[in-house]
């Protein structure tokens, strides 16, 4: 294959430690899947709400990005991870829209360039 490559060396059964291992491997294109500063999705969340229900929206939010991310190729990590967003920029967010105390629009902004190896490097914006 021509350009950047991922190989997935995946496991076809489970074995103790001792045990031959036999795998498949997957080798798939490092492309591009958004650029830095790409709108990846946005939701209406409501300032009335508690402090934690806006922390559990936002987190809603996330996990569809994950999942759309997932869809476009994106690979997970070891644990099956994709994003990272840190809780104290989900709580810092949360605090922001709470403050406002109306409705408020939260985009999902790519924070650098994401390849389908990863990471999602996610940032919030929020507007009202």
């Amino acid at each position: 294959m021509e350009g950047d490559t991922v190989l997935k060396m995946i496991s076809t059964k489970n074995v103790v430690s001792g045990q031959d291992l036999s795998v498949r491997f997957d080798v798939v294109p490092n492309e591009i899947i958004n650029r830095k500063d790409d709108e990846i999705l946005s939701y209406q969340i409501s300032g009335k709400l508690p402090q934690m229900g806006i922390e559990d929206k936002l987190k809603e939010l996330l996990s569809q990005v994950e999942k759309e991310a997932l869809k476009k190729g994106v690979l997970a990590d070891v644990s099956g991870k994709i994003q990272g967003l840190p809780y104290d920029d989900i709580y810092g967010t949360a605090r922001r829209i709470k403050g406002y105390g109306t409705e408020a629009k939260v985009k999902v902004l790519a924070n650098s360039d994401i390849y389908t190896i990863g990471p999602l490097s996610l940032r919030l914006e929020v507007e009202i």
